[in-house]
C-alpha cells in the first residue's frame, strides 16, 4: 500500500453486507427482544472495524423484507449508521436476502477494486461460495454472526481469526435475557418409535485352514456398561457437549419416527445434522456420532449394498440403544 505525501498509510476500505433478518431472528430466538440488540451489534461492529481494525467502511447494506409502516425506526437507525436498507421479496417461508447479498458482494468485488475487506454479517452455510470467490480475488473476508447460529463450516473456511461472534459486540448486560424477556424454547426429543429391527441372516463362513494366531498384546478389558446418567456425566463432564449429544440423538429419533424405520443411514444423517447443528463443522458433527457410539448410546453397523442381486459395496447405518441412560434421559416417556 502506497503512503500519502505526509507519510501516513491510506485507510483500508471495507464494505459491510448484513443479512438483517437472519441476524434479527438469531438474536430473537436466543434473547427474546431483538431490535435494540440488533442495532447495538451493528453500531459496535462499525466502531470495531474503524477504531480497532483500521477499516474505513465506505459501503453498508442491510437486506430484509421491510415494511416502512412497521420498520420505520429500524430504517432510520440503519441510515444513521451509514447502512442502506434494501427491501427484498419474501414468501411465508423464504426471502431472497441471502441471494441479494451474494449478488451485491460479487458486484462490488468486480467493480470496486479499491475495496479490500468484505464483511458479511450472517451465519448461513450458503455464504461459503461467496467467501471462496472473494478470497480467490485476493480480498479479505470477515464473517460476523452469533456463534450458536453461525455455520461451523463457514467459520472453518474463513478462519477463526476472521470470525467475530456478534453477541460479543453487545454490552455485558445485554448478553443474557432480561427477566421479562422470553427465553428460547428447546425442542424435546420425540417418543421413540416402536419398530423392531429386521433380523438379518448371517451367511455361513467358508471353510478354511485355521491360521496361527499372531503374538500380540492382550486386548484391554471392555468399558463397564453405563447404567445411570451419573455414569455418563463422569465421562462427559462438559454440559455443552452433553446438550450437543442429546441434540444429535434427537435428529436420529426424529428420522426414525418420521420414516418408521429401526435403522438410519449414516450418510443422509450427516446432512440432517448439518441443519440441526449449524454451528458445528463437518468434523465436529462426525465426532458427535463417534462419541455417541463410544458411549454405547448408538451402534454403527455396515450393511451390504446390493446391485442386481450382487453385493456392490457397503453402507453404514445407525441404531439407537433405547436402554442407554443418555437415551432414557432424553426420552423419559
Amino acid at each position: 500500500m502506497t503512503a500519502n505525501r505526509d507519510g501516513r498509510q491510506p485507510p483500508v476500505l471495507g464494505a459491510v453486507f448484513v443479512d438483517l433478518e437472519n441476524l434479527h431472528i438469531s438474536i430473537r430466538q436466543e434473547f427474546g427482544e431483538a431490535m435494540d440488540r440488533t442495532i447495538r451489534i451493528l453500531q459496535a461492529l462499525r466502531k470495531h472495524l474503524e477504531e480497532d481494525l483500521g477499516i474505513s467502511v465506505v459501503v453498508g447494506r442491510a437486506y430484509a423484507p421491510l415494511d416502512y409502516s412497521t420498520s420505520r425506526d429500524l430504517i432510520n437507525d440503519l441510515s444513521l449508521l451509514g447502512i442502506t436498507p434494501v427491501h427484498v421479496l419474501a414468501s411465508p417461508t423464504k426471502n431472497s436476502a441471502d441471494l441479494m447479498l451474494a449478488i451485491d458482494c460479487m458486484e462490488f468485488l468486480f467493480r470496486r477494486s479499491d475495496i479490500e475487506v468484505f464483511v458479511i454479517v450472517g451465519g448461513d452455510r450458503d455464504y461459503i461460495p461467496v467467501v471462496d470467490r472473494i478470497r480467490q480475488n485476493a480480498r479479505s473476508v470477515l464473517v460476523v454472526g452469533p456463534r450458536y447460529a453461525t455455520s461451523g463450516d463457514l467459520v472453518t473456511i474463513v478462519g477463526q481469526k476472521n470470525y467475530i461472534d456478534a453477541v460479543s459486540l453487545l454490552p455485558p448486560s445485554l448478553r443474557v435475557p432480561a427477566a421479562w424477556e422470553t427465553p428460547p424454547v428447546r425442542q424435546a426429543l420425540v417418543e421413540p418409535p416402536k419398530v423392531e429391527a429386521p433380523e438379518t441372516p448371517l451367511a455361513p463362513m467358508p471353510e478354511s485352514e485355521p491360521e496361527p494366531e499372531p503374538e500380540s498384546e492382550p486386548e484391554p478389558e471392555p468399558r463397564p456398561a453405563l447404567e445411570t446418567m451419573a455414569d455418563v456425566e463422569l465421562i462427559v463432564a462438559d454440559p455443552v457437549e452433553l446438550e450437543d449429544l442429546k441434540a444429535c440423538l434427537a435428529v436420529i429419533v426424529r428420522i426414525q419416527s418420521r420414516l418408521g424405520v429401526a435403522e438410519v443411514w449414516l450418510g443422509p444423517l450427516y446432512r440432517h445434522l448439518n441443519e440441526a447443528l449449524p454451528a458445528k463443522n463437518n468434523l465436529q458433527r462426525k465426532d458427535l456420532i463417534s462419541r455417541l457410539a463410544n458411549l454405547g448410546a448408538i451402534e454403527i453397523a455396515s450393511r451390504p449394498r446390493m446391485d442386481e442381486g450382487r453385493v456392490s459395496g457397503t453402507y453404514s447405518v445407525v441404531t439407537v440403544n433405547w436402554k442407554h441412560p443418555l437415551v432414557l434421559e432424553a426420552n423419559p416417556d
